[in-house]
Parts: structure tokens; C-alpha cells; sequence
């Protein structure tokens, strides 16, 4: 016997708030094995996989994750937000074959052993290169930072990418520099693309076991569908592949950056959005950078715009023309409102979306509910930038930081994402965040009043999210002709505590019917 936990539409559950379901039938046809229902609740109706004893949940919904971590090699070095130098150092120090580059993801700041207070931000640090070439000069060294939005690069990784003093910032992205006007190895958004183009792609094959290896991480946490936001054509072919083979264990709505070689492989025109494992959904641009690295747009100055004012003009006409969803990363305010801008011309009914919406006036967010604008947003961000932003934005945007409330009472319509593998996939993390706004030390963040009741937080992650890319017809909630999709929990994330949130655990996970994850 499961216990249901049924989050229904506009907040409103079912009439005991929760439903007993003895079994799930499946049915699934052989041309499509997305199609197993959920045929009743409250009835024996059929015989289904044995699962464990607890609280169930529609299938999560991660409305911004990346399964192709952000274009990083399966065998990429895995950084901690925080790094200490000495664990860098052990870290570099592996055996390399002739041509190859050390490669790294995932740092934040870097501690300095003998002064534990002390901390190297490399996006401000003069000199990030020579702190690299003291642990590791011998090996071409490109270490992505957790947002993915910079790099830091050695000096002859700097070489091997023919980067000099004479290097211009490419539109879009820049090159820090030394006091001597050298580079000095930290790289920005599009300028990171100088060093990239010079280390060897990811093959097919290891590129397909990652997508699985990821999505098992989704499935340890509850979800059963992501929305892939960066997809280039190696991950989309990887995706049809995996899909094809009949091998792709969650669903997935793709979002592809409009480079040549991957709009060649979108149809002419969008296909009708259906619960199939795979679904191009959109286009994908972006108006600025990330807040940790410095290239978010503010209205106090700085940042990048890496996508022109003319591929936006391009983007847009397309997606007018072919049917296409539009979803534009914007994080500052001033990234937030150009967004709108550009997206003020979506069809009604198109539901384009705003990424991140970090910091925005409320001006913006009545401007996107007008438009029928929506938003996809990453509570867990608060909790790794806040801090941060606390030092860095000026008081009169603070107050306008991480919107989720205000977003609620625009109208806008919103769903949480992850942003995986920038933060962790946990939904009963991405929970917390959202209810408590405090980091899981306890230490209270700014914007109190922009937590939301977890009855809304449980439904930006299910019936919110999906309706995001119109899959609110077959995801985000248990109940009949739904897709069977949902996840076993330990706790009753409706109502436990809020620090039973930190502990609550997954047991088991179902997509389209079939167990795919059990504890």
C-alpha cells in the first residue's frame, strides 16, 4: 500500500488531501513506451512492480538542468564549491597521455591552507594563472567554475589556445588581465570558447553513458523529467540515440542553442508537444552572464551580453515562424528587462520563458504576466549566491533578489529547476530552499517575505514545472489518465518539518509505469 500525496491544480488538494492506491496497470503499447497511465486510484485494478512502503509524489519536474553537464568529459576533474589548494594540487597531480588537458568543474573559491579564513575568488584574484602554474605547469589546465560561466586557465593552456597580450575580449565575454596587461588565465562567458576550441570532444559513446550516468542522479531524487537547456547537436544526437534505443530512462525537453550544425537537425516546423521520452521543445539564447562570475546584467553597471542583439532578432523571427518556445537566461535586472523586451512579441499562448530571473524590478514581473511570459527559477541558487550577493549588490536591487513570492502575485506562470549540475538535482533540497530561504546551517538569507507555503513550492516542482513546456496534460500529478510517473518518498514532503526536508530520502522512482530506481 502506497499513501498518495496528491497536489492538485491551483493548489487545491483532493478532498482528504491524500489517496490510497492499491496498484498502477500499466499499459504500454509497443510504438510507445511513454504511454503507461495512471487508470485509477483507490481501487485494485492490476498487478504492478512491488514498491516500497511510503509517501508518494508525481514525478519531479526539473524545468532547467543539464544532462551534458555543460559540455564537461566524463572523466572531468570534480572541484568542490570551496577548494582548498592543497586538495587542488592533489587533484592535478594524476598521470596524462601526450595532447591531453587537465580538465576540472565545479570551483567556487579557492581556500588558502595556512590562512583558513582567507579565500582566492579567481574571478577578482590578479594573477589566477601563476596560482595554477605553482600546482601544475607541465599540462595544458582549463577549470570551469561551478556557474559555468568563467574559466581558469594556466599558462600553457593560455598557450595552447594562442591566447597573448594582443588578444582581444570577443563580443559578448572578456579576458581578465594582470596589472601588466597579460592575460592572466580567467576567462568569461563567450571568451571562454578561445580555450575550448582547443580540447578534445567528448566521443559519442562516453558522451551517451554520462546522459545515463546523470540521469540515475535524477532518479535517486525523484525526478522523471528534466528540461535540458543547453542542448548542442552532439547531446542531440545523443539524446535521439539514447531514445531510439529505447535506453533513455526519464523524460526530456530540449532546448537547443541556435548554433548551425544543431538547428539543422530540428524539423521544419515544432511538433506537437506530446509525453514522449523526447521533446524539442524551444530555443535557447542567452542576455548575460552569471552573478559569481560577474557578467549578470545589473542596473549598477558590468556584465556580458554573449548572444547579439542580432541573433536574437534571428532566434525570434524563427521561433515566430516554426512554433518554437523561446527561453532567454537572464539574471541581473537589466538582462531580465531586455529579455522582456524581446520576448514581448510571443504569440499569445506561447508561453516563452525568462531563465534564472535572479534579480528583477517588479516592474518586469507585471510586464511578463501582461505578456504571458513565464519563469523558471532555481530556489538552491539563493543558497550558494546570496552570501555572495549580500557583499556585492547594491541595497536597492538586494530587495529585488530571487523574486519567487513576487512572481506568484504578478501571475506570472513559474516552475523550479536545479540547474543540475550547478547545484544539486535534491527536490526536497530545492524545497527547502524555497520555503526557509536559509542555508542548511541555518544562517537566514535576505527576503523573507519571498518564501513560498510548500503547498506552492510542491507545485513548481510538479503540475508548475511541466506546464512550462505543455506538459501539464500527462505530468505533474498522480491521478487518472496521467502518465505514471512519480517517486516513493521516506517523509511526507507536504508535512514534515522543515529539517526533516535535509533528511528525507528517496526510495524508489517509476517513469512511464516501469521502475527505474529503488533504493
Amino acid at each position: 500500500m502506497v499513501v498518495v500525496t496528491w497536489v492538485g491544480p491551483l493548489f487545491v488538494p483532493s478532498t482528504s488531501g491524500r489517496a490510497r492506491v492499491d496498484s498502477l496497470t500499466q499499459v504500454e503499447p509497443e510504438d510507445d513506451p511513454s504511454d503507461a497511465v495512471v487508470e485509477s486510484l483507490g481501487a485494485r485494478v492490476g498487478a504492478t512492480a512491488e514498491l516500497p512502503k511510503g509517501f508518494a509524489f508525481p514525478g519531479f519536474v526539473d524545468a532547467h538542468a543539464h544532462l551534458g553537464r555543460l559540455g564537461m568529459a566524463p572523466d572531468s576533474i570534480r572541484l568542490e564549491g570551496d577548494e582548498s589548494l592543497s586538495a587542488l594540487r592533489r587533484k592535478l597531480h594524476g598521470p596524462v597521455t601526450p595532447d591531453a588537458w587537465l580538465v576540472g568543474y565545479g570551483w567556487r573559491t579557492l581556500t588558502v591552507d595556512t590562512a583558513p579564513t582567507s579565500h582566492l575568488d579567481p574571478t577578482q584574484h590578479p594573477e589566477p594563472r601563476r596560482v595554477l602554474d605553482e600546482l601544475r605547469s607541465d599540462v595544458p589546465i582549463a577549470l570551469t567554475r561551478a556557474d559555468g560561466h568563467a574559466l581558469w586557465v594556466n599558462s600553457l593552456g593560455l598557450r595552447c589556445a594562442g591566447i597573448e597580450r594582443q588578444t582581444a575580449d570577443p563580443p559578448g565575454g572578456w579576458l581578465g588581465r594582470g596589472r601588466d596587461g597579460e592575460p592572466n588565465g580567467l576567462l568569461v562567458d563567450s571568451a571562454m570558447e578561445l580555450v575550448r576550441a582547443h580540447i578534445p570532444p567528448v566521443r559519442d559513446a562516453a558522451l551517451d553513458a554520462m546522459v545515463l550516468e546523470e540521469a540515475g542522479c535524477f532518479h535517486r531524487t525523484g525526478v522523471t523529467c528534466v528540461h535540458e537547456m543547453v542542448v548542442d547537436a552532439q547531446l542531440f544526437a545523443s539524446l535521439r540515440r539514447l531514445e531510439q534505443g529505447r535506453t533513455l530512462p526519464l523524460r526530456v525537453r530540449a532546448f537547443i542553442y541556435p548554433e548551425p550544425d544543431a538547428l539543422a537537425m530540428l524539423p521544419e516546423r515544432k511538433v506537437a508537444p506530446s509525453p514522449a521520452r523526447l521533446g524539442v521543445r524551444g530555443l535557447k539564447l542567452f542576455a548575460d552572464g552569471a552573478l559569481g562570475s560577474g557578467g549578470a546584467r545589473l542596473s549598477t553597471g558590468g556584465g556580458v551580453q554573449p548572444d547579439s542583439a542580432s541573433r536574437f532578432r534571428a532566434v525570434i523571427d524563427k521561433a515566430q515562424r516554426e512554433g518554437w518556445q523561446v527561453a532567454v537566461h537572464a539574471i541581473g535586472d537589466v538582462a531580465v528587462r531586455d529579455a522582456v523586451d524581446a520576448l514581448q512579441v510571443a504569440p499569445p499562448g506561447a508561453r516563452w520563458r525568462v531563465e534564472h530571473v535572479q534579480v528583477a524590478q517588479p516592474s518586469e514581473l507585471r510586464r511578463m504576466a501582461a505578456l504571458g511570459l513565464c519563469a523558471s527559477v532555481q530556489p538552491l541558487h539563493a543558497l550558494s549566491d546570496l552570501p555572495w550577493a549580500q557583499r556585492t549588490l547594491a541595497p536597492e536591487l538586494l530587495v529585488h533578489a530571487y523574486p519567487w513570492r513576487a512572481l506568484r502575485r504578478a501571475g506570472v506562470r513559474f516552475g523550479f529547476g536545479s540547474d543540475h549540475p550547478i547545484e544539486t538535482s535534491q527536490a526536497a533540497t530545492t524545497l527547502w530552499g524555497a520555503t526557509m530561504r536559509q542555508t542548511e546551517a541555518g544562517v537566514q538569507l535576505p527576503g523573507e517575505a519571498q518564501r513560498l507555503d510548500r503547498r506552492d513550492a510542491l507545485w513548481a516542482l510538479t503540475g508548475g514545472a511541466a506546464s512550462l513546456t505543455f506538459d501539464e496534460p500527462w505530468l505533474g500529478q498522480l491521478w487518472p489518465g496521467f502518465r505514471a510517473d512519480f517517486s516513493v518518498w521516506d517523509t511526507d514532503l507536504s508535512a514534515c518539518t522543515p529539517q526533516s526536508l535535509l533528511t528525507a530520502r528517496c526510495l524508489a522512482t517509476v517513469v512511464a509505469g516501469r521502475l527505474v530506481w529503488e533504493r
